[in-house]
């Protein structure tokens, strides 16, 4: 049960963890991000660098794209595949626009080298 705990001005509510982890499976996963967060804490930023370098973006926007906040194109999906070599697909990316690849098996994000190697056109 969902209960309201006043504090002063504002109120705040607290979920409990069996809810907390409903809600977080309804949620789709954003795989980019997954893989982000795969990536050892030190070449995480160099990974956002070398991927907004790529596809032509800044890596404060690759972060709001990652994180969400931002939509990713069409354009952009095909461009992030391109440049992480497959690693996160466009199907992962938008599902609305592309059918599953043959034989698609989801796949728990691994951590790679966090290199971005080819600049997509």
């Amino acid at each position: 049960m969902i209960r309201a705990v006043s504090c002063r001005a504002t109120t705040h509510f607290v979920i409990p963890l069996d809810l907390q982890r409903y809600i977080l499976y309804l949620q789709p996963m954003n795989t980019l991000n997954a893989y982000i967060k795969s990536l050892p804490r030190r070449q995480r930023g160099s990974f956002r660098r070398n991927l907004a370098e790529a596809i032509g973006l800044s890596e404060p926007m690759v972060r709001h794209l990652a994180n969400g906040t931002r939509a990713i194109s069409a354009e952009r999906a095909v461009q992030i595949e391109e440049a992480t070599k497959g690693v996160v697909t466009r199907y992962e990316l938008r599902p609305d626009l592309w059918p599953p690849p043959p034989g698609f098996q989801p796949k728990p994000p691994t951590a790679g080298s966090g290199e971005v190697i080819e600049r997509a056109a």
